[in-house]
């Protein structure tokens, strides 16, 4: 049968999170794969009542925060001047976007100072605040056009990247050969050490390989 969405897919992992604290008081639930319309919803819904953890949001974001801090170890730089680009805003990126957000805050930035240095990139380009199908993780990072002399413009990663010059590029897309060497040799024009991690997996999928960088 066609999948279950809405209110019956909820009560259904309800009824399973219910049965399991029964069976398993001491219960440590661990969520895993689930789809940008619902891993953060589940996550928000049962973290301040149960042990629990979804590794597509807080796992891969306080790893790839531990590359990015080790990278700026060998660089001399602070995490609270860099400039921040995601490229891919589903469940992971923005996942990651968050956490880093989250750094850049407990090392001195207000909020405020810290959203100014986030952008996300999707399929269809830079976000900006006046789209209508963003998600909730994605608006708080989500830019306005008035930022930008052509924002319309700034619909695929190249623009984005040329456009706000990062210091940090995280792909999380799923698109193959994105991170290209025109990309690659621009960040280093204007950076001494870019941090670019292309994480999507498997390989084949990823937006570069270490070799390519």
């Amino acid at each position: 049968h066609e999948r279950v969405r809405g209110d019956r897919y909820y009560a259904f992992i309800d009824q399973f999170v219910e049965t399991a604290e029964r069976l398993f008081p001491k219960l440590y639930l661990h969520w895993e794969d689930f789809g940008r319309s619902n891993a953060a919803n589940i996550l928000e819904k049962y973290r301040n009542q149960i042990p629990t953890f979804n590794d597509d949001i807080q796992g891969t974001g306080i790893i790839t925060l531990a590359g990015i801090l080790g990278g700026l170890k060998i660089s001399g730089e602070k995490l609270t001047d860099q400039k921040y680009m995601c490229f891919g805003a589903g469940t992971a990126g923005a996942g990651i976007t968050r956490r880093i957000f989250d750094e850049m805050v407990q090392e001195g930035l207000s909020e405020e100072e810290a959203y100014k240095r986030f952008y996300m990139v999707d399929k269809q380009g830079l976000l900006f605040d006046d789209m209508d199908d963003l998600t909730p993780e994605q608006k708080p990072f989500a830019r306005a056009r008035s930022e930008f002399d052509n924002p319309e413009k700034l619909n695929n990663l190249t623009a984005a990247v040329m456009a706000v010059r990062p210091t940090i590029l995280v792909g999380t897309s799923t698109a193959p050969k994105t991170f290209t060497k025109e990309i690659v040799k621009a960040m280093a024009s204007w950076c001494e050490h870019p941090i670019i991690f292309p994480l999507s997996n498997p390989t084949e999928l990823a937006e570069a390989t270490a070799g390519d960088i």
